[in-house]
């Protein structure tokens, strides 16, 4: 008789992000001024090759980052970051890095 393998298959990548992407709706839902929830659920539709939902949830980050007046290292260390996950992502996020440009050239001032 044959044993049975007890361990599970590991998760995939999308089973992982869907997971990640849950979990951040929640602390969102609980408090929605989140913008570290709202940057890593950027990064994950950047990742997942979602160029809209990446725009929107890095826009809404961005948005709640300068509205929070966070310490301009702050501000311009996520902005550098996202600027350089977008160019790594090619042409379809041509849009989000143009964004986050506009937005690091403002903070920057």
């Amino acid at each position: 008789m044959q044993a049975e393998a007890t361990a599970s298959p590991m998760p995939k990548k999308k089973d992982k992000y869907n997971e990640a992407l849950a979990l951040y709706g929640k602390a969102i839902d609980h408090r929605a001024r989140f913008p570290d929830a709202y940057r890593q659920q950027g990064i994950i539709f950047l990742e997942a090759g979602d160029a809209e939902h990446a725009e929107e949830k890095v826009a809404m980050a961005m948005k709640q980052y300068l509205e929070a007046h966070v310490a301009k290292a702050v501000a311009v260390d996520f902005l550098k970051d996202m600027q350089t996950r977008s160019q790594k992502a090619g042409p379809k996020f041509r849009n989000l890095n143009k964004m986050v440009q506009e937005t690091l050239t403002q903070v920057n001032k």
